[in-house]
């Protein structure tokens, strides 16, 4: 188990194009867009598209690169998401749907690696058109793992959700 701290975090403000942003380990897809399930995710094993409530400008993106899983789930999220990642040279980077994003990334052990996902404020950030300043702020924490797990919703869904990805 792992407990974060603040020396741990990094935050910036992440690119939002076409209501998404991408984490990466490489930008090979068998599948163009897989259906999203979750309502704030979709993706395959190699990248995740997490899908924001801004159409087109910035989101305060907290990232944390932890030795194992948090203990805990921080309250005050509207919605968190798990789901699997996997990397073969280690590292995650951060990027717009067309390919440019802000510097750094998350550090993560070649292999597979779990990512969190906590998104705040989605369903306020629909009504905001292009927003030059944030409103939605996101959390993306991961981990190594040794096993798959299926994706799972923590918390939630939020408000956004079922507009993303109806049932």
């Amino acid at each position: 188990m792992a407990s974060p701290t603040d020396e741990q975090r990094t935050t910036l403000a992440a690119k939002v194009q076409d209501g998404q942003y991408y984490v990466l380990s490489s930008v090979e897809r068998d599948n163009p867009w897989p259906e999203p399930r979750d309502g704030l995710t979709t993706g395959e094993d190699n990248w995740v598209a997490v899908l924001t409530g801004t159409a087109w400008g910035p989101v305060t993106l907290n990232l944390e690169s932890l030795t194992g899983r948090p203990d805990n789930i921080e309250s005050g999220w509207d919605m968190v998401v798990e789901r699997d990642i996997v990397t073969e040279r280690g590292g995650l980077a951060i990027t717009s749907t067309y390919g440019d994003g802000p510097p750094g990334g998350l550090r993560l052990r070649p292999g597979r690696g779990r990512l969190r996902i906590h998104v705040r404020d989605r369903f306020t950030a629909m009504s905001g058109g292009n927003l030059e300043e944030p409103v939605e702020t996101h959390l993306i924490q991961v981990w190594p793992t040794d096993g798959p797990e299926p994706p799972a919703v923590l918390v939630g869904p939020d408000e956004a959700a079922p507009q993303i990805s109806p049932s």
